[in-house]
């Protein structure tokens, strides 16, 4: 459930040990109107191959780091979503989330795969 304040409930947040892990991540605008959830490790690695392909200094570079979105969980173990990846996933009040290989993605309910 999306909250009024933009915050979604982690679904890690019931492990205290994951939670002391993974407590940092990184949000983008993914395809097809959907939000990734991304660890700051595979976030990097992705920033390396972008930096690796285009160069760190292109335009994609630049464009990828612009949309990226460094969350951290709260006390109670949620994550905000800033307005603007909201806006482009069209979640309101309520969120889905699917995992995949490695990330999350948040997507609005009745959008799944």
């Amino acid at each position: 459930m999306n909250d009024p304040k933009g915050r979604v409930r982690s679904p890690f947040a019931g492990s205290t040990a994951v939670r002391a892990e993974t407590g940092s991540f990184v949000l983008v605008p993914g395809p097809n109107r959907t939000i990734l959830v991304l660890s700051v490790s595979v976030w990097e690695e992705l920033t390396r191959r972008i930096d690796g392909s285009f160069g760190a200094e292109s335009a994609v570079a630049r464009c990828w780091r612009a949309v990226s979105h460094e969350a951290r969980m709260d006390c109670s173990g949620r994550i905000t979503l800033p307005a603007t990846l909201r806006r482009h996933a069209g979640i309101r009040f309520r969120v889905s989330i699917i995992g995949r290989n490695g990330y999350l993605e948040l997507l609005r309910p009745g959008d799944g795969r």
